[in-house]
């Protein structure tokens, strides 16, 4: 809606090219509200939406199809050359989890299978036994199972043998 274009508002030609000027120039609304009340007398409150443009944020999708289905998700992103483009959003996986309580391993990262083979050997595992199958808690709760298993072992023999020698 453009107000005062006319003789009665007292905004002449040359000041509303001079006001869409300075707003092409800066892009701020305030600034050009502020330059048009000096030129022409009339109070910025009237002018804050005459120039206004929506920005156009469309974008075309990458792929084959256009369909936004859950594997076809995108992004709008803001180029540094002002442009809005599209990139895809990769679906995140639950990642590899451990073989007794089934948690999520810490230190791995959550890629699809097929990505696994594009890393690292040191981005694929933990250094420790078990390091890329069971978390610290389930190696941890092993070692002291086996230690106490041979503790008792070794008690039941010395039992027997001390049974023995009465």
């Amino acid at each position: 809606m453009v107000v005062g274009l006319s003789g009665e508002s007292g905004i002449s030609r040359n000041n509303w090219l001079v006001a869409h000027m300075c707003n092409l120039k800066c892009g701020r609304v305030g600034v050009e509200c502020a330059f048009l009340e000096l030129l022409s007398g009339i109070p910025s409150t009237w002018m804050v939406h005459l120039y206004h443009r929506m920005a156009d944020h469309r974008v075309t999708r990458v792929g084959r199809h256009g369909y936004n289905t859950k594997s076809n998700r995108i992004r709008t992103i803001r180029t540094p050359g002002g442009r809005h483009v599209a990139q895809k959003i990769v679906k995140t996986t639950k990642g590899p989890r451990c073989s007794d309580c089934k948690c999520s391993l810490p230190g791995i990262k959550h890629l699809k299978n097929s990505a696994y083979k594009n890393l690292k050997k040191r981005e694929r595992t933990v250094s420790r036994a078990y390091g890329g199958s069971a978390c610290g808690g389930c190696v941890r709760q092993r070692i002291v199972r086996a230690f106490l298993l041979e503790e008792q072992k070794a008690v039941k023999k010395l039992l027997a043998e001390r049974a023995n020698k009465k």
